[in-house]
């Protein structure tokens, strides 16, 4: 059934695949109350000034991130000639030194990928959860890798890849904002909540002293703005778990900072704070 869509649907422009995901988003904007609910209240912890609203919008841009995923094979020179303008809020990367660059599920976050190995020349290794069945995950994977530049990795058991990746210069990509495993994690404030943060990432920067930048995919009516902000540092002043708290402390206020200014472009309809720890260390899985 995947393989149908895919070839019902890669052929088409970018243009009819978001208005397709509009209208899907539309549709189950009814469809699902349950993560309709959880879309307002996602809305409402991040500052939205009518989160019922907001909520309706999130659902129309997620569907129409599902949708470009069918367009991510075409993604080449011309496409961010045409569709993508570059903002770095920062001294421009430098396209030949290897960073992990950490993004959100935000705005054209399927497109994020592809446009970046058209910008850079060097391999990235991106990071994904692995899908349950193994024929679709297969598949899917297929689809991400297009690119000799795209090496498509689970985000378990992956260790030894992206060391042998950071030491050949490459880039490591991640969407950084779904809640992770308790073993995985650490507590790290997020919009206010302190929630699960999975530790990987700026784990890997501080014991190789590797910077991280935060990267994300704004929808715009023409395409999208790619937004490059500046590089964050493990702090040598710190001690390594502190450091390590310090990156992904600095990681949220980059996400909470893009987030806020368009919050309708984020993934709401997902559980973002499945386990949450109070002032007393206690952790709630009750949040929703």
């Amino acid at each position: 059934m995947i393989k149908f869509f895919y070839l019902l649907l890669g052929g088409r422009s970018l243009g009819f695949l978001r208005r397709t995901g509009s209208f899907l988003g539309f549709v189950f904007w009814y469809l699902l109350p349950a993560r309709r609910k959880i879309a307002i209240k996602n809305a409402e912890i991040v500052g939205a000034p009518d989160p019922v609203k907001c909520a309706r919008e999130s659902f129309r841009h997620t569907f129409m991130s599902y949708m470009e995923a069918f367009y991510i094979g075409r993604v080449d020179e011309k496409f961010l000639e045409k569709y993508i303008k570059i903002i770095c809020r920062c001294e421009k990367p430098d396209p030949i030194t290897g960073e992990i660059i950490v993004s959100a599920h935000f705005g054209c976050w399927e497109l994020a990928a592809p446009s970046l190995a058209v910008i850079s020349p060097l391999r990235i290794g991106l990071l994904a959860r692995k899908i349950k069945d193994p024929k679709i995950d297969e598949f899917v994977k297929g689809r991400r890798d297009f690119s000799d530049k795209l090496i498509y990795l689970h985000h378990r058991d992956c260790a030894e890849e992206i060391s042998r990746l950071i030491a050949s210069n490459a880039h490591i990509a991640a969407l950084l904002d779904h809640a992770s495993t308790e073993k995985d994690s650490i507590f790290i404030p997020f919009f206010g909540i302190k929630t699960t943060f999975n530790k990987g990432l700026p784990l890997i920067a501080v014991r190789r002293n590797i910077p991280i930048r935060p990267a994300f995919m704004k929808r715009t009516d023409e395409g999208a703005e790619m937004i490059f902000l500046e590089q964050i540092l493990p702090d040598p002043n710190l001690k390594p778990k502190d450091r390590i708290n310090d990156v992904a402390i600095k990681i949220n206020k980059a996400f909470e900072e893009i987030i806020s200014k368009n919050p309708e472009q984020w993934y709401l309809l997902h559980k973002r704070f499945k386990k949450t720890e109070d002032e007393n260390g206690k952790v709630s899985r009750r949040f929703y």
